[in-house]
């Protein structure tokens, strides 16, 4: 089954493409070029349109809709969901919400027992973070809950781990889809149902945190 997956997670918009453990595309293109623009909704359809092309695919070839659900960019997350879910429910397709922590652990843990922790920029002097281990069966699981702190504490909690601060790459959204979502091995692609967007934010917008006196 080949998977589009979308990250607008950050200051980037990407994309890529995949299909059993391959990436067929991909393409990244910075989205915040000024603290008070981001350009996600300008160069993130563009951008897929232009990846399927140059991978000779169109919309149905694709089994799969994935997106980056959360920590991240409260505005660059709606966008990203809503690209995914209107181009899911236009085309039929299932969609799901990969989290973006676990995403970034994807790209870092590999074969035998290993522990990494992502984290990501939550301003205000904290990191997004979470604890994930690759156990001797080549198994990866989250191991903590998903948490905002300052980095000092990040990295004391993180003691011999290997610690992620990369970019989301989009392939690794889709390598994180490809493992954990249905259909399994011996069901249909249309076993998957088409989601809804829940979004996954480890505190409240900036908004309700200024209206509340929670900033």
């Amino acid at each position: 089954m080949k998977i589009l997956a979308i990250d607008t997670s950050g200051q980037q918009a990407g994309a890529a493409v995949a299909e059993n453990g391959k990436t067929l595309g991909r393409t990244v293109a910075a989205a915040h070029t000024h603290p008070k623009e981001w350009r996600h909704s300008q160069i993130l359809l563009p951008a897929i349109a232009r990846l399927l092309n140059e991978a000779g695919l169109t919309l149905a070839d694709i089994g799969c809709i994935a997106y980056t659900c959360g920590p991240g960019s409260f505005t660059g997350l709606r966008i990203g969901a809503a690209t995914a879910l209107g181009l899911a429910k236009g085309s039929g397709l299932p969609c799901v919400g990969v989290p973006t922590l676990d995403a970034m652990a994807y790209t870092k843990i590999t074969s035998g027992e290993t522990k990494v922790v992502p984290v990501m920029d939550a301003r205000r002097g904290q990191v997004y973070a979470a604890v994930y281990k690759r156990d001797a069966d080549g198994k990866m699981e989250r191991v903590s809950d998903y948490f905002a702190a300052p980095i000092e504490e990040v990295t004391e909690i993180a003691g011999d781990a290997v610690i992620v601060n990369d970019a989301v790459d989009p392939a690794a959204v889709a390598a994180w889809a490809m493992e954990n979502i249905n259909p399994k091995p011996n069901e249909p692609d249309n076993a998957m149902p088409i989601q809804n967007a829940e979004l996954l934010y480890i505190r409240a917008p900036q908004a309700v945190r200024e209206a509340t006196g929670k900033c």
